[in-house]
């Protein structure tokens, strides 16, 4: 290996053209290349501060005490390594720098989570009371993006960019494109099959319905956002009086994960459903099962069973 970098760029540079070729080849979605941007912008601004100026010059102390400087939690300072071994492998691949100065840190270790889910009583109360309550006009459209997300694993970005034209409910999948700007299909059960012929013939009454080949239209007659599909469920779960840290979309894909978990699904299977490129994340859902099955055991439905025992007569 040679003693010293090739290719001599500054440190604003480097990060505008690391941005850019991720989001060329489809590694990052826009608000993901967004976030990572602001991150790198603010080591950037503590680079300035000890007017380093090139990539070359940041040693791996710099970026230790950068992060030992940030009041964060230790699963969020495990996103940030991750974004620097990114941007520093970006760099090194590009002959801006020697070696992956972030490889060296390790991450802190931290405690699997066990999240908010719903049980499978409180998902068949949350879809009662909306069948109850919501109007006639977006009812099975709002059934429909519940059964989704909990069946499907689909996010709120995927869900809401399905097109009419990419539902093919003779093969039972749904193609949409995906966290990072690809295209996947999804299968769709059969008991939502019946589902979405309930909500075409509801769709055909919105405003554009003939126009606009979204599947999921706004009572306006545009296509539903992320801002409005996070109301119909956070107003679902609300309705049925459930309290959770957090009462999102989201919480009905881990709700998902976490039962399949616990009817015994393997990470494989948790891992392929919920679209995971490594096992990392799709272990949390198995270990949040294995905690939770532990604290039913431990909560025994019948105490103090010893009582009806009958002593040992004494020899």
């Amino acid at each position: 290996m040679s003693s010293a970098p090739k290719n001599n760029i500054s440190i604003i540079d480097s990060i505008e053209s690391y941005i850019k070729y991720k989001t060329s080849i489809g590694k990052i979605s826009p608000v993901n290349a967004s976030n990572r941007k602001i991150e790198l912008l603010r080591f950037k601004s503590f680079c300035d501060a000890l007017k380093i100026t090139n990539p070359e010059k940041i040693h791996k102390s710099h970026l230790k005490k950068y992060l030992n400087n940030l009041n964060i939690a230790s699963s969020t300072k495990i996103t940030l390594i991750n974004i620097y071994r990114s941007y520093f492998d970006y760099l090194v691949e590009n002959e801006i720098i020697l070696d992956n100065i972030a490889a060296l840190i390790e991450r802190p270790k931290t405690n699997m989570a066990v999240f908010d889910f719903l049980t499978i009583e409180e998902l068949e109360q949350m879809y009662r009371l909306e069948a109850e309550n919501a109007s006639q006009k977006v009812v099975d459209r709002n059934l429909l993006i519940l059964s989704l997300l909990v069946e499907t694993g689909l996010r709120v970005s995927e869900m809401i960019n399905i097109k009419m034209i990419n539902v093919r409910l003779d093969s039972k999948q749904i193609w949409t494109k995906q966290k990072g700007g690809g295209e996947i299909f999804v299968p769709v059960p059969d008991s939502i099959i019946e589902q979405f012929e309930t909500w075409y013939s509801m769709r055909t009454h919105y405003k554009n319905a003939q126009t606009l080949d979204w599947l999921f239209l706004a009572t306006s007659g545009k296509q539903l956002n992320r801002k409005q599909v996070y109301e119909i469920v956070s107003n679902a779960i609300a309705r049925a009086g459930f309290i959770k840290r957090k009462s999102g979309p989201h919480l009905l894909r881990h709700t998902g994960a976490t039962l399949r978990a616990m009817r015994g699904d393997d990470i494989e299977r948790i891992r392929i459903w919920l679209r995971h490129k490594t096992y990392l994340m799709s272990q949390r859902y198995v270990h949040a099962a294995q905690v939770l099955q532990q604290q039913s055991v431990e909560n025994e439905v019948l105490k103090n069973k010893a009582k009806f025992r009958k002593p040992l007569p004494r020899k």
